[in-house]
């Protein structure tokens, strides 16, 4: 499997500390960006900027952008919602993986 483990850590918005949502930064156990190619050409409006090893998109409406060894979240209502998300993620990076 691409991605073993993570854990995150919630913060609130930089900008807005009484905001009604939550951003997530999750570290992850293995090094996910030799996929970044592969999802780049699967999700919907994605940018892969191969020189900072980044990949960005929407979800639902949340903005994600991988790296290699961390993920980061924002727009979250709460910490279910990014557990959901999370674990969405870790299920498209098996998919890929498997047909890599």
């Amino acid at each position: 499997m691409l991605l073993k483990n993570y854990k995150f850590d919630i913060t609130l918005p930089e900008c807005n500390l009484s905001a009604l949502t939550v951003n997530a930064i999750a570290q992850l156990s293995d090094d996910i960006s030799e996929v970044f190619p592969y999802l780049n050409a699967i999700l919907k409006g994605a940018i892969c900027k191969p020189r900072t090893k980044t990949l960005s998109f929407r979800h639902n409406g949340k903005f994600i952008t991988l790296f290699p060894k961390k993920i980061a979240v924002g727009g979250l209502k709460d910490r279910e919602e990014v557990k959901k998300l999370l674990e969405w993620i870790r299920e498209i990076l098996r998919v890929v993986a498997k047909v890599l």
